[in-house]
């Protein structure tokens, strides 16, 4: 990012959250009242355009993005309405974190990028696992890329 600002796409934040691709667009028309309550816990609706450039050709996409400060206050928003992907991803993300503050408080060097994404996948199927009520409700929270780690449709 040309200010060194992290910043997360708002239609991958949608899916991931288990939501339509245009959900967080269409928030202040079609759930006012969720927005509100979003801004009440600190969230801004302030979505801002980045241009992201195309490997192996020329110009660029560009996508709606929000602060990785709004991505936290929307997880703790959702996980706390209880939403099981909104939980999942709070509960990985917060062992990754302990993790890593636990390795430097020791003097252990870092994971990997590669290990810390093997990881919290793992970590986040664990989680899905733990909260689904049944299969089926299991399969519905995954996103495509899950079965990275295992298939879920094995016998």
């Amino acid at each position: 990012m040309p200010n060194e600002e992290f910043r997360a796409g708002i239609v991958g934040t949608s899916i991931l959250l288990g939501y339509q691709r245009d959900w967080f667009l269409v928030l202040p028309s079609k759930a006012p009242n969720k927005l509100k309550a979003l801004q009440v816990e600190g969230f801004r609706y302030n979505p801002q355009p980045v241009a992201i450039q195309r490997q192996g050709r020329g110009g660029a996409t560009k996508a709606q993005t929000i602060s990785l400060k709004d991505l936290t206050a929307l997880i703790r928003f959702e996980a706390q309405n209880e939403n099981k992907r909104a939980i999942a991803i709070q509960s990985a993300f917060t062992l990754e974190g302990f993790d890593s503050r636990f390795r430097d408080a020791f003097g252990k060097p870092q994971l990997s990028s590669g290990t810390k994404r093997e990881l919290f996948g793992m970590t986040f199927e664990e989680y899905l696992e733990a909260l689904a009520e049944n299969r089926a409700e299991l399969v519905s929270l995954r996103l495509p890329a899950d079965s990275l780690y295992y298939d879920l449709d094995e016998d």
